[in-house]
């Protein structure tokens, strides 16, 4: 591990704390995925959560994602393809269990004028808002039953929440992009 991160951790964890953190990230992590995951444990020891609170969170995204990863990406939230993704996912997870907030939450500000919203398997079209809140809707590729939506939560590389016009929410896959 990198001398001065090992520095870090020794001014804020006491010896059986650094053990337990150094035992999880012996598995095998890449090196932005030690960062990463190093993060997670820094952020909550500045909000005074114990390690306690923080490692079953840790060890839940071990057995879903990481321990099927590759320990090149492993953890790395900027890896390529799905496994990037996947992990940025993970630690998201991680803070929001933990109950911190996210330095990589990435909210958006829900545009007034018309947009698109790219998401892992769709499209969506969206109109400008009109006086109630509500836009129209139209997913390219893929027709949907709904043809007006008012956006409740859009944020990156999280699902977009839509409360549409039959009283039924909806949730997409994680968003790409807003264009």
């Amino acid at each position: 591990m990198d001398k001065l991160l090992k520095e870090k951790m020794t001014s804020r964890f006491n010896l059986e704390e650094i053990e337990k953190i150094e035992a999880f990230l012996d598995r095998g992590f890449s090196p932005n995925g030690v960062i990463v995951i190093l993060s997670i444990f820094f952020c909550a020891a500045d909000e005074n959560k114990k390690l306690a609170d923080v490692m079953p969170a840790c060890e839940k995204a071990w057995e879903n994602v990481w321990q099927m990863q590759h320990p090149d990406l492993r953890g790395d939230v900027d890896a390529p393809g799905g496994a990037g993704a996947a992990s940025r996912r993970a630690i998201g997870e991680i803070y929001e269990k933990v109950g911190i907030a996210s330095p990589m939450k990435d909210v958006v500000t829900i545009p007034q004028a018309p947009f698109t919203v790219r998401t892992w398997n769709s499209t969506y079209k969206f109109g400008a808002i009109d006086e109630e809140g509500w836009r129209t809707i139209e997913r390219l590729n893929k027709p949907i039953d709904i043809s007006r939506c008012k956006i409740t939560f859009l944020a990156l590389h999280k699902s977009m929440k839509m409360d549409d016009d039959q009283n039924s929410g909806w949730t997409t896959s994680p968003v790409v992009t807003v264009e």
